[in-house]
């Protein structure tokens, strides 16, 4: 995690604000997204800056209503 945080210094210094990152394990990811976490649903609607993958990786682990959502 100290890598993490490292790396995101200088995106912080830009934008002018902090930035929390989030680690879900692949079960965790999918069972809030299951439960309709309000955090997480924000999350995958809204802007996002993805630091690994892009977002085909992204919506391939999203239900079939968020890809809609999500392509307009």
């Amino acid at each position: 995690m100290e890598q993490i945080y490292e790396a995101l210094a200088p995106v912080e210094q830009q934008l002018g604000r902090r930035v929390n990152p989030i680690l879900n394990t692949a079960a965790e990811f999918h069972r809030r997204r299951k439960n309709g976490n309000p955090f997480l649903t924000k999350v995958l609607v809204g802007d996002t800056i993805l630091l690994i993958g892009n977002d085909d990786d992204l919506l391939a682990v999203c239900s079939p209503r968020l890809r809609r959502l999500t392509q307009g």
